[in-house]
């Protein structure tokens, strides 16, 4: 309870932070939603779903679905951390495909990840002006398309951006989970 009461809305500010990281998330998946309409022959739900999930993220998807493997191909998919594939199985609990699953863990992280990054540098002093031209080049940089794919950037930006957040604040406990993490 104490971690949402401490990363509740206070101020103007931070409610802008927190509307622009949920836009800008949904801003980003339907760009990329209409970037798969304009560029594929033929769509559904399925296509665009393996569309969001391409290279690392077939192997966290096949990790949550079959662990990992002593033998075959499947063996090289040791050098992929276990958190992702095991929120992808919780989730997957919940939403029925894995693929949505994982987009869907990419999506709020990234969110997550956004509304603690601008709240740490909010908290440091940071002027508006300067944390609004920082998200600015961060929403804009080539990384941003990663927040938006079933890839683990956005997990471990909002494992980071955390990790920094309870840092300033002296909340060690929680630090070391999201380092632990991370």
């Amino acid at each position: 309870m104490k971690i949402l009461q401490t990363l509740l809305p206070k101020s103007q500010l931070t409610r802008r932070i927190v509307i622009t990281s949920i836009a800008y998330q949904i801003l980003l998946g339907l760009l990329t939603i209409l970037f798969t309409f304009v560029n594929q022959d033929r769509v559904s739900i399925e296509r665009m779903t393996s569309l969001f999930g391409n290279w690392d993220s077939r192997a966290y998807i096949y990790l949550s679905q079959y662990g990992y493997q002593l033998t075959g191909d499947e063996a090289n998919f040791i050098a992929f951390y276990p958190l992702y594939p095991f929120l992808i199985r919780t989730v997957n609990t919940v939403i029925p495909s894995p693929h949505l699953s994982a987009l869907s863990i990419s999506w709020v992280t990234s969110i997550v990840g956004h509304i603690a990054f601008f709240l740490y540098l909010r908290d440091l002093g940071f002027e508006k002006e300067r944390i609004w031209r920082i998200a600015l080049l961060l929403f804009l940089s080539p990384i941003a398309i990663f927040f938006s794919i079933a890839y683990t950037e956005s997990l471990f930006f909002a494992e980071t951006a955390l990790f920094l957040y309870f840092l300033h604040h002296k909340k060690y406990n929680f630090c070391i989970i999201c380092g632990v993490f991370a």
